[in-house]
């Protein structure tokens, strides 16, 4: 909104002023300088409060991504190792119905597959009674059984299991803490004959959580079905809840998992650590296992917290700053000279507020390029001379092709790159006389005076090229996006800018459904001028 300045018919104070006159000029300085402070209150109030919200989404994004990485990288070493369990049951039972189980051979090919699958402590063989005969590690003279286990039990009470994922237990053999992945193997007859399994020491999966980073207090937890702990990084080994199988939880991921959600996200008050956290959890695709991975507020909100502390120092200093600048003018209304002065140079302050103000209100905060408002305004403009003039004019549509894409994945920030880079490089191929707006959320529309639908094509197609081929850079990773057009040309597709718009809109909409990242025109659709 325009800023009024006082006309020349109104004036100025006259050089001596009453005593009423001063105390109303006093009390109105008084309310401006406290509507200013409470004004810039709230408006620090809320861009901080949005800057809030922008860490908490960034967290929420990164805390969901790193869980679907840690399921692909969970999942994918238990799909490997079911593969290979299935290959030893398969020659186990392929032996049984030959000749009998000939260890020697068995040995050497439990030996290579062991080569194949560095996450295994061992892959082992048992007999229908318990007893381990096969694998690495093995002393035959300890008689290990695994009879009493419940992966062995299920297995040879239930021929229609597949594979079976333990609890975390106590190694028999390797005498650490494992899970344990076992199938069952038949006689020729069907008959139970035995358990073979792999089991991975839970130190392994340690491993793959302190792969990924969640700041200074962030956590990565594997959890079982019933959510007893598996592993825990960091690992709290001194506290209760740092327990393996311990399956204390907090009440906000009872409700969660009570909701049957395969995956969510959550915020706990108070964690096992004692610290705020937003938490997502997600069920792994190839095991009965859970990740929950957790940033800690103090960490992703580290940033928040410093623009909170600029933004008190800069209260404060614009709170004192009117203030003295208060003190100063009511001493000015003593001085006739003083206060004459003082005023026009209020004055001209405002008058380049007005100019600032007006610039801000037809600009894309983001961009920097016109907003649709002054769109409204040129574009019926720029029509009306090319109708007096005799000229054409061709508006291009364009949008970014899988925008919501790259906001999923890399988060708005890495989106809000995407529009500044497109929008530089419009700008740096424009004429003075072409106007770029941002027309809305990823998309762009251009007039171009003067310019045939020929022009304006090759012109549009050399952006898309040019764009096409640069690479954006958002912290450690580099992409290309693409953007799709519709032209329309004045009058061979529309003589008034509603039709041009729709026409140029239906434009790229066919460019969107026949591929994308290409520039198409309009069809002719000329229509009468009201």
């Amino acid at each position: 909104m325009a800023l009024s300045i006082p006309s020349e018919d109104h004036g100025l104070a006259p050089p001596s002023i009453s005593l009423a006159t001063a105390r109303r000029l006093r009390f109105g300085l008084v309310v401006g300088l406290v509507c200013a402070n409470l004004l810039a209150l709230v408006l620090s109030g809320d861009l901080l409060y949005r800057s809030r919200q922008h860490a908490e989404q960034r967290a929420e994004t990164q805390t969901q991504n790193i869980a679907s990485a840690l399921d692909q990288a969970v999942s994918s070493d238990i799909e490997k190792v079911d593969l290979s369990l299935h290959a030893v049951a398969d020659e186990l039972e392929r032996q049984l119905a030959d000749k009998g189980m000939n260890e020697i051979a068995m040995q050497a090919f439990l030996l290579r597959l062991e080569q194949r699958l560095p996450q295994v402590e061992a892959v082992r063989v048992a007999r229908a009674d318990g007893l381990v005969v096969l694998g690495r590690g093995l002393n035959k003279a300890e008689r290990n059984s695994w009879s009493d286990r419940s992966y062995f039990v299920a297995l040879r009470d239930h021929p229609e299991t597949g594979l079976h994922i333990s609890k975390p237990l106590v190694g028999r053999v390797s005498r650490q803490y494992i899970i344990a992945f076992a199938r069952r193997y038949n006689y020729p007859d069907g008959r139970f004959a035995g358990v073979v399994a792999a089991p991975i020491a839970i130190s392994h999966f340690s491993q793959i959580l302190s792969q990924f980073n969640l700041g200074p207090n962030g956590s990565l937890i594997l959890r079982d079905a019933d959510v007893g702990l598996i592993t825990r990084v960091p690992a709290i080994a001194d506290k209760a809840v740092g327990q393996v199988g311990n399956s204390a939880v907090s009440k906000e991921f009872r409700q969660q998992l009570q909701s049957g959600a395969r995956t969510a996200t959550y915020f706990t008050a108070a964690g096992a650590d004692g610290l705020e956290r937003l938490s997502t959890y997600r069920y792994l695709q190839q095991a009965p296992m859970l990740v929950v991975v957790s940033a800690a507020q103090r960490d992703y909100l580290v940033g928040w917290n410093l623009e909170v502390y600029r933004s008190v120092v800069m209260a404060g200093s614009f709170l004192l700053v009117s203030l003295l600048m208060g003190v100063f003018l009511l001493r000015a209304l003593q001085q006739t000279e003083k206060h004459q002065r003082l005023l026009e140079a209020q004055l001209a302050k405002i008058s380049i507020l007005q100019s600032l103000l007006q610039e801000q209100a037809i600009r894309d905060p983001l961009t920097g390029l016109f907003n649709r408002r002054y769109l409204d305004e040129t574009l019926a403009r720029d029509l009306s001379r090319a109708r007096r003039e005799g000229h054409t004019l061709a508006l291009t549509l364009l949008d970014l092709d899988g925008f919501k894409r790259i906001n999923d994945t890399y988060g708005h920030i890495a989106g809000d790159q995407v529009l500044k880079t497109l929008s530089a490089q419009l700008n740096k191929g424009a004429r003075q006389t072409d106007t770029i707006c941002r027309f809305g959320g990823e998309e762009f529309l251009i007039v171009l005076p003067k310019m045939s639908l020929e022009q304006a094509r090759q012109k549009v197609d050399a952006w898309r090229l040019e764009f096409a081929q640069t690479s954006i850079l958002f912290g450690d990773a580099s992409f290309h996006v693409t953007f799709s057009a519709g032209i329309a040309v004045f009058p061979q597709h529309g003589v008034d800018s509603g039709a041009l718009v729709a026409c140029a809109d239906t434009a790229l909409y066919r460019a969107k459904q026949t591929g994308r990242n290409r520039v198409l025109s309009c069809e002719a659709q000329i229509q009468a001028v009201a």
